[in-house]
């Protein structure tokens, strides 16, 4: 048992002694990156986690190989990083693994940027090419970093820009081509081919937003988001009044019934409002500074709703409530049965199940509630409120604008290497959703203009 401990005492002042080391995921896998990490704590050194930030001590950055030897792509990935970059080196786990074998801390010069280390790039300044001993220029390609503010984006071609209500006041031409587009979205989405529904919900949103009637072919296949054979599609309807795929979709026997049981759960305002009154009557029973409201399509004032999705807010250091107030509720016989235990998401938590209002031959109803901290209000109740369509297309503009807008909050300052969050940001104060709007320069939209 001696002899072992020496051994870790040796490697806790090994290679990597004194070393503070970021690692940034691009390229590398999970277990690879795992991989490393531990093999630096292991040997004498410390892993920073997070993309370094003013104040933060870093000695090292390492990328995976390939990225490290194209310097332009470097240099992308380092925007933003507010270190000390004069004396932090820039290397490839090439470096790591030499380190692990010698079992020292090699010379990073043979693992380094290529052809400058970052220390070199200057903000819109090209790197004046350095002659070596000899006297011979280095004709390496030089590189700068723009630090240049980002293009200005079109908010009109963003969904979330926009009121639902003006989207749908289109003529009658482009409303029946929607109309049996709809059907087929509504088909594929029931069915579960979420890929063509996305395809029918893209094309519907295009001509929604298409600033005259669709007259031609040509006209339908110029509009962006349609593409050829959406615009076939468009001119048969235009020349028919109708679409044949409509009738082979959702004309068949196991469509009808399937989209039979999808109205199963329809509910007018009126029944919405009982299970408000039933739901929120349970909750200030357990906790008086509880918030509970009515979100989904209800809060966006359509008509029916295929189920009732009911917001819960509480205070942040408040315990627990959905337990309890589940149990309340089957005790008193509302929920009936439960579709999905409760789930945990964060500081978040969902319950799924079946309801009925008191009184004789009430039907069978779906519940959703859902439970959030005070400090995640506004963003929980812009997602929980949707459309689906909406939240996608604001978070996309969110992404656009360097930020990371989910249901527990909006960040900024946030690092990516295409869909990869290369840094957890900070995060922006929104306690209403006026104040998310506000953050992304977005004209704010009341909750019956998201019905997208």
């Amino acid at each position: 048992m001696g002899p072992q401990k020496e051994a870790v005492s040796q490697n806790k002042n090994g290679a990597f002694k004194d070393c503070h080391i970021h690692i940034l995921p691009a390229g590398l896998g999970k277990k690879r990156l795992t991989l490393f990490e531990t093999q630096i704590h292991n040997h004498g050194g410390k892993c920073i986690s997070k993309l370094p930030t003013s104040g933060c001590v870093v000695t090292h950055i390492v990328m995976e190989d390939s990225i490290v030897k194209d310097a332009a792509r470097c240099v992308k990935l380092l925007q933003g990083v507010n270190a000390d970059m004069k004396s932090v080196k820039v290397v490839g786990t090439q470096w790591l693994s030499k380190c692990l074998k010698e079992g020292k801390n090699v010379d990073t010069k043979d693992f380094e940027m290529y052809p400058l280390n970052i220390a070199d790039v200057s903000a819109k300044t090209p790197v004046t090419p350095e002659k070596t001993a000899n006297n011979v220029v280095d004709s390496s390609p030089a590189y700068t970093m723009d630090l240049s503010p980002p293009k200005k984006l079109k908010l009109e071609n963003y969904a979330c820009s926009q009121s639902s209500g003006k989207i749908g006041a289109k003529r009658d031409c482009n409303a029946l081509v929607v109309a049996e587009l709809q059907k087929l979205l509504d088909a594929f989405r029931t069915s579960g081919d979420q890929w063509r529904a996305y395809g029918y919900e893209k094309a519907i949103r295009a001509i929604k937003t298409y600033g005259s009637d669709i007259t031609s072919y040509e006209e339908a296949a110029a509009i962006p988001g349609v593409g050829s054979k959406m615009a076939t599609k468009i001119c048969e309807i235009l020349t028919s009044g109708q679409l044949r795929k409509v009738d082979e979709i959702c004309g068949n026997e196991k469509n009808r019934v399937v989209e039979l049981f999808t109205q199963v759960w329809g509910v007018g305002p009126a029944t919405a409002q009982g299970w408000y009154q039933q739901v929120k009557k349970a909750a200030l029973v357990i906790e008086p500074k509880l918030k509970v409201e009515l979100c989904g399509s209800y809060r966006r004032g359509k008509e029916t709703c295929g189920d009732v999705d009911v917001m819960i807010t509480k205070p942040d250091n408040a315990t627990d409530i959905l337990t309890e107030l589940m149990a309340q509720l089957k005790k008193s016989g509302f929920i009936t049965d439960d579709l999905v235990n409760i789930e945990v998401n964060r500081n978040q938590k969902k319950y799924l199940g079946l309801c009925r209002l008191p009184g004789p031959n009430r039907k069978h109803r779906r519940l959703d509630i859902f439970v959030v901290p005070q400090s995640e209000y506004a963003p929980a109740l812009m997602h929980y409120t949707g459309s689906a369509l909406f939240n996608r297309s604001i978070r996309l503009l969110a992404s656009r604008k360097g930020m990371s807008l989910s249901e527990h909050s909006l960040v900024a300052g946030v690092v990516r290497q295409g869909r990869d969050k290369l840094n957890d940001g900070h995060v922006v104060p929104t306690p209403t959703e006026e104040s998310i709007f506000e953050a992304l320069e977005l004209e704010y939209r009341p909750a019956e203009e998201r019905d997208h």
